[in-house]
């Protein structure tokens, strides 16, 4: 779309019409799960806002266009973190950058009619942030617009979704998925079935199946360790603090793999086989139906995703895993 790769046509050009409307906000949320392209709408929505033809943005041949396609506009701002002492990026987007962007922000376009502030990881601004840019999104600029990426708009504070439009990207339609991988993939296109129900409905992660192959040997690997995880046996547990020791770099994979498993297990359980994502592990997964009956699986799917919170608290993932697979 415009030269832009979005899932979301419609929502896109809703955000070009109100640019050619002249009824665009000073203020967005994109809102909506990793992976769902929000911010190359963001950068199609930003070029339409700096192009020198509102009327008929993006226009694609202005000086403003061909910057902003090209990632060199000087009017399209990308926030960053803040820096620490030894210059890196901190992981949290603080006070000082919020006030740096304030100052900026009081400074004309360099060229454009618009001037777009875009903050691509919303959800790593603190709450010291978020109320230091209140001060610009109560009283914007005319030329100013903010777009904040985020999962969700309920990981900011309420004074700032108050101020905002918020723009939500939902799942993406299977078919849509599974054309963009055997346009994308072409040599993938024995796997793309499984990849569109893995992926469901997010784009990213299917880019991210399809560019990884070394994903089928994970996926084999964790369908073999679900036995000890279910077996209840002590030895069998620290085999599996064992195996994600070994593979502490792709925890979270590992624990998606699982609840995805015991997903299929569950559906084979309720008599829906045309249902089961893993299709082409069908037969492993019925012989381990015995040893996971309907409500266990619930329990596995419920530690699996408390595990998954654990983790993103730093605590250490073999810690985690022993314990998930005592509890199952």
């Amino acid at each position: 779309m415009y030269g832009y790769k979005t899932f979301h046509p419609n929502l896109a050009q809703s955000l070009i019409d109100s640019v050619r409307a002249g009824t665009s906000s000073h203020a967005y949320i994109f809102e909506g799960s990793k992976g769902m392209y929000k911010t190359e709408t963001a950068r199609l929505f930003a070029n339409a806002l700096v192009c020198a033809h509102p009327n008929t943005a993006p226009c694609g041949e202005c000086a403003a266009c061909r910057q902003a396609k090209a990632g060199s506009c000087p009017d399209i701002i990308f926030v960053e973190h803040d820096k620490g002492k030894d210059g890196k990026h901190k992981k949290k987007i603080g006070v000082d950058a919020a006030r740096e962007t304030n100052a900026d922000a009081l400074k004309k376009p360099f060229a454009a009619p618009r001037k777009v502030y875009i903050i691509p990881d919303g959800e790593n601004l603190t709450p010291e942030a978020q109320n230091a840019l209140l001060k610009t999104l109560e009283e914007p600029p005319e030329y100013v617009v903010f777009m904040i990426i985020i999962p969700s708009a309920s990981q900011l504070l309420q004074t700032i979704i108050s101020r905002s439009t918020v723009i939500t990207f939902n799942a993406v339609p299977a078919d849509k998925i599974y054309d963009h991988i055997v346009e994308k993939y072409p040599e993938k296109r024995d796997r793309a079935a499984f990849i569109t129900a893995y992926s469901d409905g997010v784009p990213g992660a299917a880019d991210s199946l399809a560019a990884d192959d070394s994903f089928d040997e994970l996926r084999g690997k964790c369908l073999f360790m679900l036995e000890r995880l279910l077996s209840n046996d002590a030895e069998d547990a620290f085999k599996i603090e064992d195996f994600v020791g070994e593979n502490s770099d792709r925890i979270n994979e590992i624990c998606d793999i699982w609840i995805s498993l015991l997903r299929d297990i569950s559906v084979l359980h309720c008599g829906k086989t045309e249902a089961v994502i893993n299709s082409d592990k069908l037969d492993a997964l019925r012989q381990l139906m015995p040893k996971a009956d309907l409500k266990r699986c619930v329990r596995g799917v419920e530690l699996l995703v408390e595990s998954e919170e654990m983790l993103s608290k730093s605590v250490k993932a073999g810690a985690v895993m022993l314990r998930c697979a005592l509890m199952i």
